[in-house]
């Protein structure tokens, strides 16, 4: 009996050091055979939007040589991008092809061939970059050039036949930019707004002679990550003053112009573009010691373009 009741104590003094001795479980501790899975992966910050694809166009267009209607197959990209979270957006368009069309100037239609190329940038700035609502600051550049033969004419004919400037022929510019406006940024949309200063190098006739404008404008963009692109933009421009030492004249034209552009997509692999143009030049000379003034306006300028393409899926 007393052998026993040693044994009973000896277990129960036992007990608590085996307690001690046995390995603490880590709660932090994870099984080999156990995977981590991180409560947030890691997610896109910045605005994206770009689409680029053939694309197949037909353009109508009426100024001072008539009427002239062109097809166009080209490569065409543009899209917009935010850098830095969302301190820095880009936004570019280009395109790039071959053309052939008609130019009614006469009694019968003439064909004309060649090709075209356009392309724009701009870089700018949000202030606030942390807010969806920033004013901007935007430096841009655009330029373009077209190329245009009448078939039947030869290259040193055109001043034999009616006049073709403006679309047969070569024809170009090129222009610089600085705006100040507002951004309104998210991850999926982005809207731009502003006032432009831009000055602009165009050709209306032949690229041996042009005229600088200096053009004060607004516009806006509004772009969605899933291939809407909507622009807007107005504009108003001079040249500075020259003197004719022949007629002694002082001579000095103006342009105005207004423009609209839509391109979505359609499905998942097409995309539709729209796009209509409107302009007027004028041209003012003066005769300071006769106190006379002429006033000469070309016909208003319009273009309108319809342009579907295939777009990577």
């Amino acid at each position: 009996m007393r052998r026993a009741f040693l044994t009973i104590v000896l277990l129960l003094v036992a007990a608590p050091a085996r307690a001690d001795e046995a390995p603490a479980t880590d709660p932090l501790s994870v099984n080999a055979d156990e995977t981590l899975v991180p409560d947030t992966l890691p997610t896109e910050t910045e605005f994206k939007a770009s689409e680029h694809g053939l694309a197949l166009s037909l353009s109508v267009e009426t100024a001072a040589f008539g009427y002239a209607a062109l097809t166009q197959a080209s490569g065409d990209v543009w899209g917009s991008r935010s850098f830095l979270s969302h301190r820095v957006l880009t936004q570019w368009t280009a395109s790039l092809g071959p053309s052939a069309g008609l130019i009614a100037n006469s009694y019968t239609p003439e064909p004309i061939v060649g090709g075209s190329g356009a392309g724009s940038g701009e870089l700018g700035l949000r202030v606030l970059p942390d807010n969806d609502w920033s004013p901007y600051i935007g430096f841009g550049a655009k330029g373009g050039i077209q190329a245009l033969a009448v078939t039947n004419v030869p290259l040193r004919g055109y001043d034999r036949v009616n006049n073709v400037a403006g679309e047969a022929g070569v024809n170009g510019s090129i222009a610089g930019r600085v705006t100040l406006g507002g951004s309104w940024m998210q991850l999926s949309r982005s809207l731009v707004a502003g006032a432009f200063l831009q000055e602009d190098f165009r050709t209306p006739p032949t690229l041996p002679s042009g005229v600088a404008y200096n053009e004060l404008g607004f516009g806006g963009s509004y772009t969605l990550s899933n291939g809407l692109l909507i622009t807007l933009e107005g504009l108003y421009g001079s040249n500075r003053e020259e003197t004719d030492r022949h007629f002694h004249s002082v001579n000095r034209s103006i342009y105005m112009a207004a423009s609209g552009a839509l391109r979505m997509r359609l499905g998942s692999r097409m995309w539709l573009a729209v796009e209509a143009h409107i302009s007027d030049d004028e041209h003012t000379a003066s005769f300071p010691g006769a106190a006379l003034v002429y006033h000469t306006s070309a016909p208003i300028d319009g273009a309108g373009l319809v342009a579907v393409g295939m777009a990577r899926p």
